[in-house]
């Protein structure tokens, strides 16, 4: 299925012609913020959107969501309507099928490449506007260093401005905002809280021995 829909995507490409629609990217959580702490004690999670604000459809899209640094894990994404999320025309690095996976140099590409997951898919039928392209979520695992992960967008190539599809040729990318995601440790209250988790475990087992 997979395969059909690439040879579906060539054989548009090959006559496709230039787009004149422009966008601008941006990478933000449910409220709309380009940045946010999470914590590093394995329950921090953030919910991101890949938006775009234009004025023009377009049927497809492919571009790398990037990172700064290597050891987050994507654990769900899901595309805009009306694209389908794991459907024959997603030829998303990795496929939903694949998660949770572990992002680094090597997710997408070859080890030493930069730190980054592909997105790619097409609209057999209809036509994406504007607005969220792409949601993703992503897990900090406990003890993961602390201080800010840069997350933006990129070209799959790795040069220049990350491409998005127009009707079949490339749109024009106006701007590109990313998010910060700054990692700090529990607040002293949730680590009170594992404390007294901890101790109330330990009597128990007392209890019963």
């Amino acid at each position: 299925m997979r395969l059909s829909g690439l040879l579906v995507l060539g054989a548009v490409f090959a006559f496709a012609n230039t787009a004149n629609a422009s966008y601008v990217v941006s990478v933000q959580n449910g409220m709309g913020d380009s940045g946010a702490d999470v914590r590093n004690d394995g329950t921090g999670t953030m919910n991101l959107n890949v938006v775009l604000d234009g004025n023009s459809a377009h049927t497809a899209s492919e571009f790398a969501v990037t990172f700064s640094s290597a050891g987050l894990v994507l654990t769900n994404f899901a595309w805009g309507a009306p694209y389908v999320t794991d459907g024959g025309d997603d030829v998303s690095v990795p496929q939903v099928t694949d998660l949770p996976v572990v992002i680094s140099d090597s997710t997408f590409g070859v080890a030493g490449g930069p730190v980054d997951l592909k997105f790619s898919n097409f609209l057999g039928s209809g036509d994406f506007g504007a607005g969220s392209v792409l949601s993703f979520d992503v897990q900090v695992p406990a003890g993961y260093p602390l201080g800010p992960v840069e997350i933006g967008v990129g070209n799959t190539a790795g040069t220049g401005n990350p491409s998005f599809l127009e009707g079949f040729g490339d749109a024009a990318i106006d701007g590109i905002t990313g998010f910060e995601l700054n990692v700090v440790v529990p607040e002293p209250a949730t680590l009170a809280l594992l404390g007294i988790g901890g101790l109330v475990a330990v009597a128990r087992r007392r209890r019963t021995a």
